[in-house]
């Protein structure tokens, strides 16, 4: 069980190494399980100012290799070194650093070692953390093809290389090679235009779970 310090539910999870599991806890940051051990500790970081980095709400959390991962938080996006607790502020490495202000990083995707699809609280990003080049994706009013909300809880990519994006009042999103989004929501069959997660099956099937219920989405026949 968690210890003491940490009373609160866990929003994260991912495996970094063998016997190690790293977990995010809601408003108490970032925790790491042994499993050899079953020894649940704090990350011990580099400094005060690398713990602020991190943040208190690490919503979503990815392996980069067996002594880091890529953090998405209340804070953006930051590379956690482990067994330093050193932390790289990954946002401030992006041209446009503006729009990256308060947003809240919940879900991340890695395109390749260096480029990242960024679920966020306010749209769309696509930032290659070397050259900082950054593109970002929002709802556009009288726009059927863009964005349907800019609240992502989280996004998937799915076997024919499509981006799948799961909303907070726009349902579904499918994002084509073009940049352009094919909306999936409740006037499309969806229970409820609140999306939280998604999930590709052994058919290609889009299964999403909304506050509502489960559905799934065909996106050969884009029926649901």
């Amino acid at each position: 069980s968690l210890p003491e310090h940490f009373e609160n539910g866990m929003i994260s999870l991912e495996k970094t190494h063998d016997t190690q599991v790293v977990f995010g806890i809601w408003s108490e940051g970032v925790a790491i399980l042994d499993t050899g051990s079953a020894e649940i500790r704090a990350i011990q970081y580099a400094s005060p100012e690398d713990e602020k980095k991190i943040g208190k709400f690490p919503w979503d959390i990815k392996r980069r290799d067996h002594q880091s991962g890529w953090i998405g938080s209340e804070t953006g996006f930051n590379l956690l070194h482990i067994p330093s607790g050193r932390v790289d502020k990954l946002y401030q490495n992006m041209k446009s650093t503006s729009e990256m202000d308060s947003v809240v990083v919940r879900d991340i995707l890695a395109e390749s070692k260096d480029t990242f699809w960024l679920a966020t609280t306010r749209g769309l990003i696509h930032t290659n953390i070397v050259t900082g080049e950054t593109s970002h994706y929002q709802h556009i009013i009288g726009d059927a093809t863009s964005l349907p909300h800019d609240f992502i809880f989280s996004i998937i990519l799915s076997r024919d290389n499509k981006l799948w994006l799961s909303t907070r009042g726009g349902g579904v999103a499918m994002m084509d090679q073009k940049g352009r989004f094919k909306t999936y929501s409740v006037e499309q069959g969806l229970p409820s235009a609140v999306a939280t997660s998604l999930v590709e099956d052994n058919n290609g099937k889009i299964w999403v779970s909304t506050y509502d219920g489960w559905a799934y989405i065909d996106p050969t026949t884009h029926t649901v």
